[in-house]
This record gives structure tokens, C-alpha cells and sequence, in this order.
């Protein structure tokens, strides 16, 4: 198989088995709403992490990839000041982006 069908089986994979076993197990009534919650935030929390870890490990470092946290600080703060205006004392005395 290629490296692009591999990919594409797993993101099958990943995507509907996990959505088909939630269903199954909602359909018979054996997890619970806050079952569920505790669920996503764990897996939110560190199955995420973990897996954003591990991608950046496997990431080429090159000369491209090491400008990006430079230019991203450069670029947030102008965003921001053309997206948001602060009030910073406004009716409640916090910031308020509009």
C-alpha cells in the first residue's frame, strides 16, 4: 500500500470507530452524560498532548520551520490591535474585545 492509502485507513479509522463504538454504547445504555465528559477531557487533555508531542518530534527541523515562532510573535500583536479594541475600563472593569 502506499504511504498516502495507509494515511487515508487511518484517518478512516481513527474518525468512525471511535463514533460507531460511542453510539453502540449510548444505544445500550452503558455510559453515562458525565461518563462522557470525563472522556473528552481526557482525551482533550492528554491524549492531544501527547500526540502533538509526538508529531513535533517527528518534524523536520530546517531553517523554514525555526522562522515560524519569530514571525508568529510578530504578527499576533498587530492582529490583535486590528481585530480588538480594549477597554480596560469598561461597564464590568475588565478587558472587553469588540
Amino acid at each position: 500500500m502506499s504511504q498516502t492509502a495507509v494515511s487515508l485507513f487511518w484517518l478512516f479509522f481513527d474518525t468512525l470507530c471511535p463514533i460507531a463504538l460511542g453510539y453502540v454504547l449510548h444505544a445500550r445504555g452503558l455510559v453515562t452524560r458525565s461518563q462522557t465528559q470525563k472522556l473528552i477531557t481526557f482525551n482533550v487533555r492528554v491524549i492531544f498532548t501527547l500526540l502533538a508531542f509526538l508529531a513535533f518530534w517527528r518534524l523536520p527541523l530546517s531553517a523554514e520551520i525555526l522562522w515560524i515562532a519569530p514571525v508568529s510573535l510578530l504578527l499576533t500583536p498587530d492582529r490583535l490591535a486590528g481585530l480588538c479594541r480594549f477597554s480596560f475600563w469598561g461597564r464590568s472593569g475588565t478587558r472587553m474585545c469588540r
